[in-house]
């Protein structure tokens, strides 16, 4: 597979904050996935607009859900793709081999990994989420500049 410009997109801080899991379950998707915070979701819009990243899923949400319901939840969260890929598990502990390995195995241009924890050996390309705000409009400028957008 070739790709452009990835985003490497962890959900958990990133998307969802603990406020979303207070959401009355008549607002989740299927009563079973708690929603995206809406301005999180606002951000990752934005970037996808104006450099038109693919998204590959490294949340742990890939684990719990199957590929068809994972864009389903993208849809219903209002997110303008959905990932078209997702990297292989190795363990929670060790994304940043998760995320090497997907690049082996695929030609990536340009990517940004957006996760709340620490993502190593890949400086230059990670932004870490402060999971207590998640995505917000502040990031856009160093990701733009990430993916050579700027």
């Amino acid at each position: 597979m070739v790709i452009d410009r990835a985003i490497f997109l962890d959900i958990d801080g990133v998307l969802v904050l603990a406020s979303s899991l207070l959401q009355s379950r008549k607002l989740w998707f299927n009563h079973t996935a708690c929603p995206f915070v809406k301005d999180c979701v606002d951000v990752l819009n934005r970037i996808i607009e104006i450099t038109d990243a693919e998204i590959v899923l490294t949340s742990s949400w890939r684990l719990e859900y199957d590929w068809k319901v994972i864009g389903e939840i993208f849809a219903f969260n209002g997110v303008k793709k959905e990932p078209i890929a997702m990297t292989e598990n190795f363990g929670f502990w060790i994304r940043s081999k998760e995320i090497e390995h997907f690049l082996r195995e695929n030609k990536v241009i340009q990517f940004v990994i957006l996760d709340d924890t620490k993502i190593f050996n890949f400086d230059e390309h990670f932004i870490q989420i402060n999971p207590n705000k998640g995505l917000t409009k502040r990031r856009i400028k160093r990701i733009l500049q990430i993916l050579k957008c700027d």
